[in-house]
């Protein structure tokens, strides 16, 4: 197993956004919280020991150091945007929303709204031109 991130992203720490159509494959875990977004395609997403076949549309939420990685199903393509964040990013130690955020405990949320989805394709395009005060519009959709 890799530790995809020995260290928090310096470069762009707190938050770091992708968007691409291929995830690690081998087993990885990030200090980082991370939330990885199904936008199209199928594949199988491997969290420690099980696997979950994603679907277009499906979200899910990942703890730090959780051991992760994902596979093209056979015959599918996919694409994914995925955030990586370090909890100072919802707020500091005695922040309501931080204390709420570290309770959650799901792996796996479905359906987002179209609004949203395309919030966040709108906020990678932020990150990818370095525009002003993108990581305060992503925080804001985290």
């Amino acid at each position: 197993m890799t530790n995809e991130n020995t260290k928090k992203h310096e470069f762009e720490f707190p938050v770091g956004v992708f968007s691409q159509k291929i995830y690690l494959s081998k087993p990885h875990h990030h200090v980082e919280y991370e939330i990885f977004w199904l936008d199209d395609g199928e594949a199988d997403f491997y969290i420690e020991d099980t696997c979950h076949i994603v679907h277009k549309g499906d979200i899910l939420f990942l703890e730090p150091d959780t051991v992760h990685y994902v596979t093209n199903r056979e015959g599918s393509d996919y694409h994914y945007y995925a955030f990586c964040f370090d909890i100072s990013l919802i707020g500091g130690k005695k922040d309501i929303c931080r204390k709420t955020f570290e309770r959650v405990r799901i792996h796996r949320l479905i359906n987002l709204s179209e609004e949203l989805c395309n919030k966040i394709k709108k906020y990678v395009e932020f990150k990818k031109q370095n525009s002003f005060a993108c990581n305060f519009h992503i925080k804001s959709l985290i």
